[in-house]
């Protein structure tokens, strides 16, 4: 094949390529309760039996001004499977992040850990009794940033394990515990109630992927660019940021996506012309 009939082809391929249905898909799981339970009394009244329009989570030693916020910890629960596409599995969740929004006015400090919840409850039911929650901790050291900010946590191998269930190895999705990890810890989130800023938790999901010809028949789970597991990192820390705004973070990722995926298509037809063209940007 000639030069130019090679680059006729490589440029059809590529149009081709980008327009191959691209099934990822933005969903979110819906908040159904959330709330906290403390061991003061006086934090405990801000609850409001889960109608409270805040969640607060501290340490044993965490103080307002010269005032005990006394061992706080919160519990927030998703409905998962009715929020997404029939039978999505674990396998076709590319990415799962926990969106917490740390309520403008507080003075957050310390650091917080995720630990899964193993049994029923309802934010109604946060009185005096608090539901079973997981020895091992899904994320441990996460700093809990500024005021008046987005918390994003990887929660991708969590969800997954959700959508396994605890029948194949995974867990029942009771929601997630909150837990201070220094006495001095201190930081309130809005709750699903809040009325300040409507930020209340979310849990965000990309799901499915390009579905290409060994996908169609069935061999493959959906691609999706490999993200850090929880064990994977340094001290069993997640990958956790601070934003403010990032609405346009998923529309560039799946950008991305056709871009890696064009680049591999070429590189399989004619790596010199791969390298050439990595090489012009």
């Amino acid at each position: 094949m000639t030069q130019p009939h090679k680059i006729l082809c490589l440029a059809v391929f590529a149009a081709a390529l980008l327009l191959l249905p691209l099934r990822a898909s933005a969903q979110s799981g819906t908040v159904t309760d959330d709330g906290f339970l403390s061991s003061s009394a006086a934090t405990q009244q801000v609850n409001l039996n889960g109608q409270g329009i805040v969640l607060i989570v501290s340490g044993s030693s965490a103080t307002v001004g010269s005032a005990p916020v006394g061992t706080t910890k919160t519990y927030i629960k998703f409905q998962l499977l009715s929020s997404l596409p029939q039978n999505v599995a674990a396998a076709n969740v590319a990415k799962a992040t926990l969106k917490l929004y740390l309520s403008p006015g507080t003075n957050p400090s310390g650091a917080i850990a995720i630990y899964p919840i193993t049994s029923a409850w309802t934010e109604a039911t946060l009185t005096t009794s608090p539901p079973s929650v997981s020895s091992t901790a899904f994320a441990t050291g996460i700093a809990v940033g500024k005021a008046n900010s987005f918390l994003v946590i990887d929660v991708k191998q969590l969800v997954q394990e959700w959508l396994s269930g605890a029948g194949s190895g995974g867990l029942d999705n009771q929601g997630i515990a909150l837990v201070a990890e220094t006495s001095t810890t201190y930081a309130v989130f809005d709750s699903k109630e809040s009325i300040i800023t409507s930020h209340e938790p979310r849990l965000e999901l990309v799901v499915g992927a390009f579905l290409d010809d060994h996908a169609r028949g069935g061999g493959a789970a959906l691609a999706g660019r490999a993200e850090r597991r929880p064990d994977d990192s340094v001290d069993g820390e997640v990958e956790v940021c601070v934003v403010e705004d990032d609405d346009r973070v998923l529309a560039a990722e799946l950008e991305m996506d056709v871009r890696e995926r064009v680049g591999r298509g070429l590189e399989h037809l004619d790596p010199g012309l791969a390298r050439a063209g990595e090489r012009d940007h």
